[in-house]
């Protein structure tokens, strides 16, 4: 449930930034925790196949 929650939780935040009209903050966060999660993911590959 951790998952859906987070989950829930950025979705939120997302919703809020797009009726705030702060379109430079929604594109700061999208790509920081988009990209953000997805590079710390291909990094936590990464270290466990080296140990």
């Amino acid at each position: 449930m951790g998952a859906f929650t987070t989950f829930s939780t950025l979705n939120v935040d997302l919703v809020k930034l797009i009726n705030s009209k702060e379109d430079k903050a929604l594109v700061v966060y999208v790509v920081s925790t988009y990209v953000g999660g997805i590079l710390s993911a291909a990094a936590g590959l990464v270290i466990g196949r080296l140990l």
